[in-house]
């Protein structure tokens, strides 16, 4: 009741397909209020018009109810060499390609376009843009259903890596469309290394590369070394810069293996051995001099000695030490009476013709405690 005393005007917008727009009341008398343009997917909006198809001039003030419909004309480009995906995918190179890649892009405006498409500029944006060129930064007017090229190219001789930007053509208005593209530049294969030399102890669980490994071909790359103990390459599981591998475990032998490492721009090369290996036998038996009440100073060691000749290749020496040799002077260790070596260590050695027959051995070790003279005796075996 309240609008018919009143003489309220609606009027409605039918946007044809673009997105909404309210609609309005008007009292009598007052001028309808232009709404902001609706949008629509690939078309330009032109007017509103009436039911007489007549474009509304919003200086007319409505006389009744009324639709206004929206006028749109079609437009649009496309990049008709693109594949399916929309995406220029330039493929990928080997590192130090000499030919860049290029693709040729068509762009045309839509045979069923109302409208031309006005000069347009070419840009290259994202992260890696300057990492690709254009041949032409800018297209001619296209009319309905007509089409012009330019080339995308990949600059030469870039680092390995996954590049990608967005080439977007527009005529700074209506017009804009855009792909991305992509390019791939592999890793080099690693340059091969020479054999590292290396050497360790019988006596101590350490393998040292005495000749660093040389990279065969100059590609920049660091080296790095790992250890097995099989001779197949297999088992390398953890690589190190360093050229000291230690705590070894007793009895194995291990080869050493280097090889260029991977970067930015190279894989890791393949693997060179070591021409040799190296094994440590075992850590030395500490032997302990203690003062027994009662008994004197004895002699204290919980493992067996024993020397192989041939049966047992890791055990053919056995390095022995005083624990607390700091506690006596003068220490001499004594086989048969033949002086075998002084102070707190030695290492027995089948080789050793002076006690390598098989049977049992007495070595004998004498030293000053309290300034006065001691000898003990400790057994050793030599077998097959």
């Amino acid at each position: 009741m309240m609008e018919k005393l009143l003489d309220f005007r609606i009027i409605s917008f039918d946007t044809n397909g673009g997105s909404s727009v309210p609609e309005q009341r008007l009292l009598r008398g007052e001028l309808l209020t232009k709404p902001e343009n609706p949008e629509r997917e690939s078309f330009l909006f032109v007017n509103w018009i009436d039911d007489n198809d007549v474009e509304w001039n919003f200086n007319t003030i409505p006389g009744g109810d009324m639709i206004l419909y929206a006028g749109w004309l079609r437009f649009g480009i496309y990049f008709s060499t693109l594949d399916t995906s929309g995406v220029g995918n330039l493929g990928s190179v080997g590192l130090g390609y000499n030919i860049p890649p290029s693709q040729t892009i068509t762009v045309t405006n839509n045979p069923a376009s109302e409208l031309d498409t006005g000069l347009m500029s070419i840009t290259v944006s994202g992260v890696n843009a300057g990492s690709f060129s254009i041949s032409k930064n800018s297209l001619e007017n296209l009319e309905p259903g007509e089409s012009e090229d330019f080339v995308l190219s990949f600059l030469p001789v870039l680092p390995a890596g996954f590049y990608t930007a967005r080439v977007t053509v527009s005529n700074g208005s209506f017009i804009s469309a855009s792909f991305l593209v992509t390019m791939v530049v592999e890793k080099a294969a690693g340059s091969a290394v020479s054999t590292p030399v290396i050497s360790g102890s019988d006596t101590s669980p350490v393998i040292t590369v005495t000749t660093p490994s040389t990279l065969v071909t100059p590609t920049g790359q660091s080296i790095e070394y790992a250890i097995s103990t099989l001779n197949n390459g297999t088992g390398l599981s953890v690589w190190q810069d360093g050229l000291v591998f230690s705590g070894l475990s007793a009895g194995a032998e291990y080869f050493v293996y280097a090889r260029s490492k991977e970067n930015s721009n190279y894989l890791a090369g393949p693997i060179s051995a070591s021409s040799n290996a190296v094994s440590f036998n075992t850590a030395s038996i500490g032997i302990t001099i203690i003062n027994v009440p009662g008994s004197g100073l004895m002699l204290d060691t919980t493992e067996n000695i024993v020397l192989y000749r041939t049966s047992n290749p890791l055990f053919k020496t056995v390095p022995l030490e005083i624990t607390n040799a700091g506690n006596f002077i003068n220490i001499q260790w004594i086989y048969n009476g033949i002086p075998l070596g002084s102070g707190a260590s030695l290492v027995l050695n089948v080789s050793d013709d002076r006690y390598n027959s098989d049977g049992i051995k007495l070595l004998t070790i004498t030293f000053l405690h309290n300034g006065v003279p001691e000898s003990l005796t400790l057994t050793f075996t030599v077998a097959e």
